[in-house]
């Protein structure tokens, strides 16, 4: 999920595809019932390379697990 949030948001900003890189993820607490959601946002966008990181959290805010991603825009 955090992959495919950071992924969909680069998307829609650049309008080109891209490949993740690398995603470093922590798990910092569960989920056992409820709405989960997640936010993504850019940190450093360059003309091929990407830099994000996302968020996902319960319905009351508390993090469950965040995400770094590198991704590779593939610029036709």
């Amino acid at each position: 999920m955090l992959d495919y949030v950071q992924g969909m948001l680069l998307r829609a900003v650049t309008k080109e595809g891209c490949v993740t890189t690398s995603l470093t993820t922590q798990y910092l607490n569960s989920a056992s019932e409820g709405e989960i959601f997640a936010e993504s946002k850019i940190l450093k966008l360059g003309y091929n390379v990407a830099f994000m990181e996302a968020e996902i959290k319960n319905s009351e805010g508390k993090i469950l697990s965040k995400g770094l991603g590198s991704f590779k825009l593939l610029r036709s």
